[in-house]
Order: structure tokens, then sequence, then C-alpha cells
């Protein structure tokens, strides 16, 4: 995710960012890097933006809480998800293939179609939730705290490896009403593929989040990812919302193209 930056502070600059808040009126860093943020980005007001979006940012990992087991439960190894989540997809299915007599009763080509459908439904509300939740504009002093925590952190501290992929807690409480939702709204039948594929594609965005963070990969499609989400971190935030596919952006007109040179607002 290379970036610019000064290396005795730890800090990196984006190219071509706009002038940063660094200092409030009083010539006083806005933040103390080195100590718990939650409150000092709560005191930023309307500053917290732009600050958030704007850099320096610290390139390995900050403070949010002063006691260190709700510290420790801000953090997730990449692999956790994928321990957690792969039983219960294993579990809902067997569920699945009993509600449905057996095996011999379920239709293959209809389960890859829904779980098809589960993997377009996953693309929509990844692109939601980064567009309209994760970068909506905050408010306040709680409104700053929230969004910190949410999604904020990620920004200032990109290359924070424990922190780049969804601990299972959040993602149970943002995904309950789908998993609740989906079999009452479509019925079992197509309700669980549904399901299955919503959950994959989920996992696929995590890890993929994770990797093109985490390294320089090598293989065509992952490069593509990473070289389109570099540009949302380091150019621009408000393109290139899609993370593990792009076709959503290309839709909604929010693609921008990673080979093209930046320009500010675009």
């Amino acid at each position: 995710m290379g970036a610019g930056g000064d290396s005795s502070t730890g800090v990196r600059r984006r190219p071509g960012a706009p002038a940063h808040p660094e200092s409030g009126s009083d010539g006083k860093p806005l933040v103390d890097w080195d100590g718990v943020l939650l409150h000092q980005v709560g005191l930023l007001g309307d500053k917290y933006d732009t600050w958030i979006h704007s850099f320096p940012t610290a390139d390995g990992t900050v403070s949010m809480f002063p006691i260190p087991w709700v510290e420790a439960l801000t953090k997730c190894p990449w692999y956790v998800p994928l321990l957690f989540w792969i039983p219960v997809l294993l579990a809902e299915m067997v569920h699945y293939v009993h509600l449905m007599g057996g095996v011999a009763e379920v239709d293959p080509l209809a389960f890859l179609l829904w779980g098809a459908a589960g993997g377009a439904g996953w693309l929509a509300f990844e692109y939601s939730l980064h567009r309209w939740v994760f970068h909506a504009v905050p408010g306040g002093y709680w409104g700053n705290i929230f969004h910190f925590l949410l999604h904020g952190h990620h920004h200032i501290t990109p290359m924070d490896f424990d922190r780049l992929v969804f601990p299972p807690v959040p993602a149970m409480l943002v995904g309950w009403p789908i998993w609740l939702g989906a079999p009452a709204v479509l019925g079992a039948r197509a309700g669980y593929p549904w399901l299955a594929g919503f959950l994959i594609g989920y996992l696929i965005y995590d890890m993929t989040h994770y990797w093109i963070h985490r390294s320089e990969p090598s293989w065509g499609w992952l490069k593509a990812q990473k070289r389109r989400h570099t540009l949302h971190h380091f150019f621009n935030p408000r393109v290139n919302y899609g993370i593990s596919n792009g076709v959503v952006d290309v839709l909604l007109g929010t693609l921008r193209n990673p080979t093209a040179k930046p320009t500010e607002g675009t």
C-alpha cells in the first residue's frame, strides 16, 4: 500500500493528499498518537472526517481503549473467521439437507443458482455497507467515536494486520437479520442455498481484504483488487468501494481505473 512518509515519526502520507489538519488553532497536534484515541477522535468535531481520510496515518496500530482486555477484543487474527464460519456453514447445510428430506431431494442446479444469487447479494451488501455506512460522514462526539470503531481506525492504520477482518461477534450482530430473514422470505429450499452463497462471499471478502493489505500478491486477479483498493485508501476514499470485486462499482459509476493517475475529487 505504498505511500510517502516520514520514517522518523512512523507516519505515512498519501501522494497528493490535501493539507491535513494536523494541528488545532493553538498549534498543538490534534491527537496524541501514543495515547488512547477514542476520546480524542470524539473531540475532533467536524475536523474528524477530513482527518480520517487525509492522513497522516500510523504505520502499525493505535490504541482505542485504556483497558487491555477490551482493546484485545478489537483485534482478530485473519484465520478466525474461517475457523468460526466454516463450521457454521457446514451445520446449516446439514440442517438444510434434513429439511429437504435427504440429499436425493436436493436439486443441484437450483442449489447452485440460488447460491450464486446469494454471492451476488453479498457483493451488493459489501458495497452498500462500505459506501453508505463505513463512509458515512459522522457528526458529534459519539458519532466520531462510533465511526472510528467501525471503520475510521482502518483508514488511519491500514497496515494494522490484526484489524483487517471482521471479528465473529460484530459479524453476527450485522448478519443475524439476514441469516434469519433469507429462509423466511425465500423459503427453506431457496433460502439456505442463498445463505451459503452469501456466507462464502463474505469469507472471500474477508480473506481478500486481509491479503491485499498484508502481501504483494502475484496472482493477477488479486493484484487487480489490490490496485483498486490502494486507490481507495491513498488517493480517493469516495471511489472503489468494492473489495472482493469491482462489479458494483462499475454498475454505480464509482469505479476508478487504478492504472490512471488519480486526481482529487474523481
